[in-house]
């Protein structure tokens, strides 16, 4: 459940950051809120790497998710990102949180 409200989260802060950015303003917020993005994702990836190395498994789509945010996230950090870049960034991590959220209820339904 936890993994489900980290994403939730993500996929909401997510939806905010493309908001201000289709709107084609690059305010303070908008960094804050790609900042906060990138937050949350380092530290869930930080505690998945210790799962992961712990149990010595591969990924799960849990993990490859918080991975793709977070390289996203990081891609030319030093340099000055573009609203169009960034737009496409945020559009591929909400697309990518929404397929994780439907496949891990999909998953539990099965169960």
């Amino acid at each position: 459940m936890e993994k489900l409200k980290t994403l939730d989260q993500l996929l909401e802060i997510t939806s905010q950051a493309e908001g201000l950015a289709s709107d084609g303003v690059d305010t303070d917020t908008l960094r804050s809120l790609f900042g906060k993005i990138r937050r949350i994702a380092q530290e869930e990836h930080a505690k998945n790497k210790e799962h992961t190395q712990r149990d010595a498994l591969s990924p799960t789509r849990y993990q490859l998710c918080i991975i793709g945010i977070v390289e996203e996230c990081n891609l030319n950090r030093s340099s000055s990102l573009s609203l169009v870049g960034l737009q496409g960034r945020l559009s591929r991590m909400h697309e990518d949180i929404s397929r994780t959220i439907k496949e891990i209820k999909a998953s539990r339904q099965i169960m």
